[in-house]
C-alpha cells in the first residue's frame, strides 16, 4: 500500500511532533507511519480518519500514487 502520509503532512505545514502530538503519540511512532515501508492497514480506522481529518485529506489521497512528488 503508498504510503503518503509524509508528503501531506509537509504539505499541511506540520511537523512530526506537531502532528504526533495532536494525535497523542510520539514523533517515533509517526516516523514509524510514514516510512515508506509501513503498511497503514496496521492502523485503526478511528487513526486514519484522524489523520485524514487533521490533513484535510481523503483517505484515497493517502494511499494513492504520487509519482514524482515524495
Amino acid at each position: 500500500m503508498i504510503n503518503n502520509l509524509s508528503l501531506y503532512r509537509r504539505k499541511a505545514k506540520l511537523t512530526q511532533k506537531e502532528l504526533a502530538d495532536k494525535l497523542g503519540v510520539t514523533s517515533g511512532t509517526l516516523s514509524k507511519w510514514e516510512n515508506p515501508e509501513f503498511d497503514l492497514k496496521e492502523l485503526s480506522i478511528n487513526c486514519i480518519d484522524q489523520l485524514c481529518e487533521m490533513l484535510n485529506i481523503s483517505f484515497w489521497d493517502l494511499i494513492e500514487s504520487k509519482k514524482g512528488e515524495n
